[in-house]
C-alpha cells in the first residue's frame, strides 16, 4: 500500500481514460462503441490479445513485487521523484493523444473490420503514418 508511484499511476490511468470516454460519449458515440467492441473473429488476433493481456497483468505484478522486496533497489540507484512525476505526464499526455488520431480516423477500432462508408485516414498523424 505504501506505493506512490502505483497508486498515481491508476489515477493518472482511470482520469485519461475518464477523460477519453467522456469525450467520445459527448462527441462520437459510434467511435466509441467501435472502440470499446471486443469481439474478435480471427484467431491469430485473438491469441494476440489473450497473450497481451496475460503480459500486462504480469507487467503490473512484477513492478508491485519489485517496489515490494526491491529487487531493482539492489542493482540500481532509485529514481528521483520528479522523474516518475515527469514519466506520469507523459504517460498521461500519451494516452490523450489518441483523441486527436482518432478524430482523423473515425472508423479506428479495436476489432479490425471494413464498413461501409470507410475511407482512407489521410489528415491528422495520418498525414506521416499510413497502416490499415
Amino acid at each position: 500500500m505504501d506505493y506512490w508511484q502505483g497508486w498515481a499511476f491508476v489515477v493518472v490511468n482511470l482520469v485519461a481514460t475518464t477523460i477519453f470516454i467522456g469525450y467520445y460519449y459527448r462527441h462520437d458515440r459510434e467511435l466509441l462503441a467501435r472502440r470499446l467492441l471486443r469481439k474478435e473473429t480471427v484467431f491469430t488476433q485473438k491469441f494476440i490479445m489473450f497473450v497481451l493481456q496475460r503480459v500486462a497483468v504480469l507487467f503490473y505484478l512484477v513492478c508491485a513485487l519489485d517496489h515490494r522486496f526491491g529487487w531493482s533497489r539492489q542493482r540500481l540507484a532509485p529514481l528521483p521523484g520528479w522523474l516518475s512525476i515527469l514519466a506520469l505526464l507523459a504517460y498521461g499526455g500519451g494516452f490523450l493523444l489518441n483523441i486527436p488520431v482518432l478524430n482523423a480516423n473515425r472508423f479506428a477500432a479495436s476489432v479490425i473490420q471494413v464498413e461501409s462508408g470507410q475511407v482512407l485516414a489521410d489528415q491528422g498523424a495520418y498525414r506521416w503514418v499510413r497502416h490499415p
